[in-house]
């Protein structure tokens, strides 16, 4: 399920109000869903919902795998802050009791699927028994859910400092700033190239500058 998320006031093309990445899967697909999205290791981390705990750090091996065992949800977020906004208590008892059947909820405002400034994608196993249609319908109410809670969010001057500061950081932030940093550096060279061309035209006599702007207008109407 892809959905384009707009803000109030706002339009499909125009800039979110705020930073926005959130993601909510399982915690056995954490580590795909990481290395399929190379900012992940740098914008987000599991973050505390209180109102969709996850088990506690097991106590030793045997409490390990037994843990091990059981799959669950988990949240990936910039700050809990974002978290606890969009998961509310009924959102959290229903991902409980019927979320074994989403895969992964994330909205993210990196354009990493497309270039809308904010979307949301979501997988989720709809099954083919009455049961399992039942479920995933509960799940469907809870996404169109958390798309309302996402464009109503208010964000703290912090986090969002600190969302905007991560940013910075993201693979997709260094390379435009190395092509921001080239480009400039090819048009300051292109820049010193023209001064001194204009420089030496004007130490020509002038028999030779006009011989030599007719040949460069010749030469330019080639290109």
């Amino acid at each position: 399920m892809d959905i384009p998320i707009l803000f109030p006031g706002g339009d499909y093309g125009g800039p979110p109000p705020y930073p926005i990445e959130f993601f909510l899967t399982r915690k056995s697909l954490q580590k795909a869903a990481t290395d399929t999205h190379e900012h992940f290791k740098t914008l987000l981390y599991p973050v505390r919902a209180e109102n969709l705990p996850v088990p506690k750090a097991p106590a030793n091996k045997k409490e390990a795998k037994e843990q091990a065992k059981n799959d669950y949800l988990i949240v990936l977020g910039e700050n809990e802050e974002v978290a606890n906004q969009i998961i509310d208590k009924n959102i959290g008892d229903i991902l409980q009791k019927y979320g074994d059947c989403l895969h992964e909820l994330h909205v993210t405002d990196q354009q990493v699927y497309n270039k809308y400034p904010v979307f949301m994608r979501a997988r989720l196993d709809i099954g083919d028994t009455d049961e399992s249609i039942e479920k995933a319908l509960k799940v469907l109410q809870v996404i169109f859910t958390i798309i309302d809670k996402v464009v109503r969010l208010r964000l703290s001057d912090s986090a969002r400092a600190k969302s905007e500061k991560n940013r910075k950081k993201t693979p997709s932030a260094k390379a435009k700033e190395v092509d921001e940093r080239k480009e400039e550096e090819q048009l300051e060279k292109l820049r010193k190239e023209a001064n001194l061309e204009k420089e030496k035209v004007r130490k020509m006599a002038p028999a030779e500058r006009k011989k030599y702007e007719e040949k460069k207008s010749k030469s330019d109407m080639l290109m």
